[in-house]
């Protein structure tokens, strides 16, 4: 996985360099605010389901 001195580099569904991996929260190079923290729990899970089809 691709990773930066802020953390887990991820895209904006919080995958990473690795289509199978998420990354959110204190481990992924974003800004860390409860709510953001929330707010991206909700994409990757969308971003999960639509990758099941």
């Amino acid at each position: 996985m691709a990773f930066n001195r802020s953390g887990i580099v991820v895209d904006e569904y919080k995958r990473t360099s690795n289509p199978k991996v998420f990354a959110m929260g204190d481990c992924a190079a974003t800004i860390q605010v409860a709510r953001v923290d929330d707010d991206e729990g909700d994409t990757a899970a969308r971003a999960i389901l639509a990758d099941l089809g």
